[in-house]
């Protein structure tokens, strides 16, 4: 299992405290065995015992329904976009990859809402610590213009920081979770200084 996102996933998952409605755990962790492998049987809170072909069932219906010719989860009316990990300029997928979402991608889900007649409100559903600083700026833009087409919510589930808080900033409203984290607003840059690797190489 070399994807970074199921390492994520498995690291918070497995040997610590879950708060799960039983019934979900079950569907839960039958889909990320599905995914992971290697896992031959499930024993849920009850000690009932599913096999592998009885945690593929369970795993069937652990999907985020969206209609065919939607990038979003739609609610209600609510346009659901989720913005994962860390926020990325020009990731070029349109949706949370890796560990991380791109500006762009949000971009696009967001204006495919505000052009969807059954769409009356979006919600940016934020995990995310922040991201990079190109994008932000303009994507931070965009939400306060088209807020005044349609409202547009932010949901801290559990945590917007840094460009994440900026981007919840330029939204009609903010919510966050009891445990959530906010706020980390700054910026921080990584210098390499390569002068003594040079010197020993003889270049001056």
């Amino acid at each position: 299992m070399s994807n970074p996102q199921y390492q994520r996933l498995l690291a918070g998952a497995f040997n610590r405290p879950v708060a799960l409605e039983p019934g979900y755990a079950r569907v839960f962790f039958s889909a990320l065995a599905n995914r992971v492998g290697g896992i031959d049987r499930l024993i849920d809170v009850n000690g009932e015992v599913l096999d592998s072909s009885q945690m593929q069932l369970e795993a069937s219906s652990f999907n985020r329904r969206r209609a065919e010719n939607r990038n979003y989860e739609l609610v209600d009316g609510i346009a659901i976009v989720p913005v994962d990990g860390s926020l990325t300029h020009k990731l070029g997928q349109l949706h949370p990859y890796s560990g991380m979402t791109g500006y762009d991608g949000i971009h696009r889900k967001l204006s495919e809402a505000m052009q969807d007649p059954n769409v009356r409100g979006v919600m940016l559903d934020i995990d995310s610590p922040g991201g990079m600083v190109a994008g932000c700026f303009d994507l931070a833009d965009i939400i306060a213009r088209y807020r005044d087409m349609k409202p547009i919510w932010s949901l801290g589930y559990d945590m917007h920081c840094s460009a994440a808080q900026m981007i919840a900033s330029a939204c009609s409203h903010r919510l966050i979770t009891q445990t959530g984290v906010a706020g980390s607003v700054g910026v921080i840059m990584a210098h390499a200084n390569v002068e003594k690797m040079m010197a020993k190489q003889g270049t001056e």
